[in-house]
């Protein structure tokens, strides 16, 4: 049966009376072989059981089950549509399997449940004999299935070869090849754009609403490989073209994507076509895009700085992904919370619950993006070991945002460790990159760790450069974070030519990622007005202790270390008195710091490096910490 059965089912397959089938299963429950799953429900204790059991019976016998299992469920008042397709397929007859799971995909497309309906329509479309209506119709809907799944795998290569099949018509090879193209894009394939590029060709002579469709799919905004002023202008031609028509959901699925591009640019109009969005109950495929609107609108605004907006839209997202089980976006806003607790300093729990969702996930975004976040915590907490692992999976190909946010990260993490070289080598590619794309209202954290590069490493005036285009592109615009982005990396770039105007831009660039709230950002503007006012300790001394103070509460303890250290240099570090407190066998804060970084496999140079110490100093910290836990550098897992 291949699921928990009753005992009447169970009887009536095994042609055995009432009497002898109670005695039958008692006997299998007792010898741990079937058990009860829930009232009157029967099945294998183990899987290989059930199969090995299944593989014992011989063709014949086995084939007269299936017909018989047909035969009972079909006598059930709410006869199981998709239990009735598996028997029919066991029997190996497509004029019969064919049109039950045909029924099955249409009975969990018309409830909504994709999983079920992908299943029954990738049986279909593994059969060579399939009709050529029914293989249009099942791919089509399959393909339209797989844009809100996180589990396209299986689908796109049946799905690929079904586009290569020049004997289905030109504009029916097009919608599936639309669809096919946004299922790439969403998994960061940069092979979806090519198939959207075609599908406008297959589509816009007889299908010109779905060719809209696919040129604002393209026009979003959020590719690399696409400019500024060709995102404008696939967008214009999408929305005429689909004003040639009355295709409802072509119109919301160009709307969406007009909403995703303005709010790439910080547009203030998004909230106003938000509003207009047509919320068409009785039209799911309506719903899909609309609930796509409010993510991506809620994701730019994450982008840009405005996150109590950015927070509301994504609890209407999300509440509207739950009810139309849109899985894709679910996953996207669980991501997009993550995020939004990292920039405003919500940082307990923080890599666990990344770590937790990137191992769930199977789309390769999200775990790109999680580890960002986490290869950002464990720069900041001097966990150089865990950083570089995260770093590993943190850039990917030069395809979207999550590009420039990985080689800023990955800049960032050279900068700690003192390489501002190889820094400069990590952003140098995105900085081009975004020079192509044209869009500077994004925070990505590059342009910072560029000027800071480039002060070292003689890249002064590319790094000017491009700040000065950055501050021209995100002049007026609605965009807090990268306001506040740009200003820093101003003031790093004039704290050697004009330290009045740096300090002012650094301070502006403060109290704008205050504002967000970005405590983190914000706290990083501290340390850099000390140093540049590093010449009057007295002066410099409160801006280290404001960034110190934030970053302990961040527990951000290389960056807390460093600013120990400034104010050690100036003279002004005055570390709390311990009165008449002793910790005896217990370790102390620094000894727990330590503790912590030897779990992560640190080096002696690396645990000095992270706290700010110098490489002596932290020998001897570690000798304490293993003395006082009783053990060896190769057993120690934590404090």
């Amino acid at each position: 049966m291949a699921v928990p059965a009753s005992e009447e089912t169970l009887t009536q397959l095994a042609g055995l009376s009432q009497e002898r089938a109670e005695t039958a299963l008692e006997a299998a429950l007792t010898a741990h072989v079937l058990e009860e799953t829930s009232p009157d429900r029967y099945a294998f204790r183990h899987v290989l059981a059930r199969q090995a059991v299944y593989e014992r019976i011989l063709g014949p016998s086995r084939r007269r089950l299936h017909r018989q299992a047909i035969a009972a469920l079909e006598n059930q008042a709410d006869a199981p549509v998709v239990q009735l397709a598996y028997h029919a397929r066991q029997l190996g007859d497509p004029t019969i399997w064919i049109p039950r799971t045909k029924t099955a995909a249409e009975h969990a497309i018309a409830i909504g449940d994709d999983g079920i309906a992908a299943g029954q329509l990738q049986h279909l479309l593994s059969e060579a004999s399939l009709p050529t209506d029914i293989r249009v119709w099942a791919a089509l809907e399959l393909s339209r299935i797989m844009k809100r799944r996180t589990e396209p795998a299986e689908s796109i290569p049946l799905l690929r070869r079904i586009v290569a099949d020049t004997s289905l018509p030109e504009a029916v090879r097009g919608k599936i090849r639309l669809n096919v193209g946004r299922v790439l894009m969403n998994h960061a394939d940069p092979q979806g754009i090519r198939e959207l590029e075609i599908a406008v060709t297959e589509l816009e002579a007889r299908r010109p609403e779905q060719a809209a469709v696919a040129l604002a799919t393209l026009g979003a905004g959020q590719f690399l490989s696409r400019t500024r002023e060709q995102n404008l202008a696939d967008m214009e031609r999408a929305r005429v073209l689909v004003e040639r028509g009355d295709d409802p959901v072509a119109r919301a699925g160009v709307l969406a994507s007009r909403i995703t591009l303005l709010g790439n640019l910080a547009d203030p109009a998004v909230d106003e076509l938000l509003q207009r969005f047509p919320t068409e109950e009785g039209n799911l495929e309506v719903a899909y895009q609309r609930c796509r609107a409010l993510y991506n609108t809620a994701d730019n605004y994450l982008v840009i700085g405005r996150d109590e907006r950015a927070a509301a839209l994504l609890d209407a997202a999300e509440d509207l992904a739950k009810r139309i089980n849109y899985q894709f976006i679910l996953v996207r806003c669980a991501v997009d919370r993550i995020e939004l607790d990292f920039g405003e300093g919500r940082w307990d729990s923080l890599a666990d619950r990344a770590d937790h969702l990137a191992h769930q996930s199977t789309v390769p975004t999200v775990g790109v993006e999680l580890m960002q976040i986490r290869a950002q915590l464990d720069i900041a907490a001097g966990r150089w070991g865990e950083a570089q692992h995260a770093l590993s999976y943190c850039t990917g190909d030069a395809f979207s945002l999550t590009y420039l946010v990985g080689s800023a990260v990955l800049g960032r993490y050279h900068l700690a460790r003192g390489d501002p070289a190889a820094a400069w080598n990590a952003v140098d590619p995105a900085l081009k990159a975004l020079r192509h794309k044209d869009i500077w209202v994004w925070q990505t954290d590059l342009l910072p760790v560029a000027a800071e590069a480039a002060g070292v490493t003689g890249h002064h005036r590319e790094a000017a450069d491009i700040v000065d285009r950055a501050a021209s592109g995100a002049r007026g615009a609605d965009a807090p974070a990268a306001t506040a982005e740009i200003l820093l990396a101003q003031g790093l770039i004039a704290a050697d030519t004009d330290p009045r105007a740096a300090f002012d831009l650094l301070e502006q660039a403060r109290l704008r990622y205050s504002a967000i709230p970005r405590p983190y950002h914000a706290a990083r503007c501290s340390e850099h007005l000390g140093h540049l006012l590093a010449a009057d300790s007295a002066a410099a001394a409160p801006h280290f202790e404001r960034a110190l103070d934030a970053f302990t509460a961040l527990d951000a303890t290389a960056d807390a270390a460093r600013c120990q250290r400034s104010l050690r240099k100036a003279g002004q570090y005055r570390p709390a008195p311990r009165g008449r407190h002793s910790y005896g066998t217990d370790l102390t804060p620094r000894e727990r710091q330590v503790a912590d970084l030897l779990a992560t496999g640190a080096s002696n140079k690396d645990i000095a490096q992270a706290l700010a110490l110098s490489v002596r100093t932290a020998e001897h910290h570690v000798a304490r910490v293993l003395k006082k836990l009783r053990t060896t550098r190769g057993n120690i897992s934590g404090p």
